[in-house]
């Protein structure tokens, strides 16, 4: 049953794959869709031992001149995130900001983010990550006939 939700929940998301660097460095997945998207983020070793973060994020798109033809957006959102430390565990809450660029001709995004936020445990305490990254979207993968 809980596959089957998850599934019609993300039915209308297109998958992407990439990397963040930054705090945190790590694997990035993205759904996206028009008006919204689901991001987490999974890192290890740097500089956390163990890092997970996901979030809802708002998309607006802003019209540009284009000289590179695709599609900037800024968003905002909300998410969690779960990390472990060389001394302890720590769970919080972050609001992501941040500009994404999808090229018309190519399954890349590039995208830079900032996340202020709070660890709720082990004690409150303010907190602040952010990077760049790049993902591929395999659903925009074209191949050429010769």
């Amino acid at each position: 049953m809980t596959k089957i939700l998850l599934l019609a929940l993300l039915s209308g998301y297109r998958p992407g794959i990439g990397l963040i660097l930054g705090i945190p460095t790590g694997i990035n997945l993205n759904f996206e869709s028009k008006p919204n998207s689901i991001n987490s983020t999974l890192s290890w070793g740097i500089p956390d031992l163990f890092y997970f973060s996901t979030s809802y994020h708002e998309n607006f798109r802003i019209e540009t001149e284009e000289d590179v033809p695709g599609i900037l957006r800024v968003y905002v959102g909300g998410g969690v995130l779960f990390k472990v430390t060389e001394r302890d565990v720590r769970f919080g809450l972050r609001i992501p900001v941040g500009i994404k660029f999808l090229f018309e001709k190519s399954p890349i995004d590039v995208f830079a983010e900032m996340a202020p936020g709070i660890h709720l445990v082990p004690e409150t305490s303010p907190l602040l990550e952010g990077g760049v990254g790049v993902r591929f979207y395999f659903d925009r993968l074209r191949l050429e006939r010769e």
